[in-house]
């Protein structure tokens, strides 16, 4: 569904805004006595690169599988600044064990943190239209039937594990699509739509079809 999508690429936006922030913090903790400042900045900004591309490649992987995913993909990129660099002895550069830590520290990071965005976004907790700020004409589609629809953002069940088994406690996305499909249909006449908290809610006649004109006025 269009507003999931978008609900997605903000919280991806955010995502990678805080991973280059944990990248920061780990190269100048797992190598910083190695290299200076200056090759510190260059190094985050190649893995932030790297890493970023990796993120969309694995989409369809467990959280805590794509993170890892992710913290491997740094290590060619660190081999290679660590052979290039000159140094006076075999002894220079950080050891397999070093490289390891930082892995682990940087999926473990990336891993909490993007739980948590995910828990905010599909609790309602950052509200029920997260993605609005990010909108131009579209935003009133985007509040229309996040808020007076009540359809929330889809993927709950998969972030807890379906623990009462699927369609239980939350709607499938194909319901979502037909209650929407059915309130552009409606004629002239007052009617009533089943929101996912399963209290019914009046929508006003007519307001599917003023908030599509809005769009292109």
């Amino acid at each position: 569904m269009g507003c999931s999508a978008l609900d997605l690429r903000v919280l991806r936006g955010e995502f990678l805004d805080g991973l280059k922030i944990i990248l920061e913090e780990e190269v100048v903790s797992g190598f910083g006595s190695f290299v200076d400042a200056a090759a510190q900045t260059s190094l985050s900004g190649k893995l932030f690169r790297t890493m970023e591309q990796t993120f969309d490649k694995t989409t369809v992987m467990d959280s805590a599988d794509q993170m890892q995913a992710i913290a491997a993909s740094s290590t060619p990129v660190i081999l290679d600044l660590f052979n290039g660099v000159e140094r006076s002895d075999a002894a220079f550069g950080p050891s397999l064990s070093t490289l390891s830590d930082f892995c682990f520290r940087v999926a473990t990071k990336a891993t909490a943190l993007h739980e948590k965005l995910r828990r905010e976004y599909l609790s309602g907790s950052r509200g029920p239209t997260p993605a609005i700020a990010k909108l131009g004409k579209t935003r009133s589609m985007y509040s229309y039937i996040r808020k007076d629809l009540a359809i929330k953002m889809h993927g709950t069940q998969n972030f807890t594990q379906f623990p009462n088994g699927i369609g239980i406690d939350d709607v499938s996305a194909g319901e979502n699509i037909s209650k929407i499909y059915e309130v552009s249909k409606q004629p002239s006449t007052s009617f009533y739509v089943r929101g996912s908290d399963e209290h019914d809610q009046a929508i006003r006649d007519g307001h599917m079809q003023d908030v599509v004109f809005s769009i292109f006025v």
